[in-house]
C-alpha cells in the first residue's frame, strides 16, 4: 500500500511526463477509482470532499463523478447496495421467444426497485 502523498507525487509525475510528452496520445478524461468503497461511510465522505459530486446509477453500480477542470472528471465506482436498499416490489411473466419442449412458455422476473438514502444531510449539499 501507498500513502496518499505517494499517490499523489505519482500523479503529479504523471501529469510532468504528459507535458513533456505532447506527441503521446491523453488517455481517457475520466479517471475511475474501483475498491475500497465498500461502506456508506467512505461514499459520504468523498460526497463531502468536492464542491460538486453528481451521482449516476447503473443496473447495480452507483457512481460519484468529481467534475475538474477542461472536462477532467474523477469517478468512484462502487456497488449500488453499498448505499442503496435493494427491494423486490413484484414480479412479472416474460414469454419465451423460442421456447424448448422441456422448458415452459414464460419464466418469473423480479421486479427491482433501489431506495436510496442521500448520502449527505440536506443541509450540506443538495442533489448528493
Amino acid at each position: 500500500m501507498i500513502t496518499h502523498a505517494q499517490y499523489a507525487k505519482a500523479l503529479r509525475e504523471i501529469a510532468d511526463w504528459y507535458e513533456r510528452h505532447q506527441d503521446i496520445p491523453l488517455p481517457s478524461l475520466d479517471v475511475v477509482i474501483y475498491g475500497g468503497l465498500d461502506k456508506l461511510e467512505i461514499l459520504q465522505q468523498i460526497a463531502r470532499s468536492a464542491p460538486l459530486v453528481r451521482k449516476h446509477y447503473r443496473e447495480n453500480l452507483l457512481d460519484l463523478i468529481i467534475p475538474f477542470a477542461h472536462g477532467v472528471t474523477l469517478t468512484f465506482t462502487a456497488w449500488r447496495h453499498v448505499a442503496c436498499e435493494r427491494k423486490v416490489v413484484g414480479t412479472r411473466e416474460i414469454p419465451e421467444q423460442v421456447v424448448p419442449e422441456h422448458i415452459e412458455p414464460q419464466h418469473t422476473e423480479e421486479v427491482i426497485e433501489w431506495v436510496c438514502t442521500p448520502l449527505l444531510a440536506a443541509s450540506e449539499k443538495e442533489g448528493v
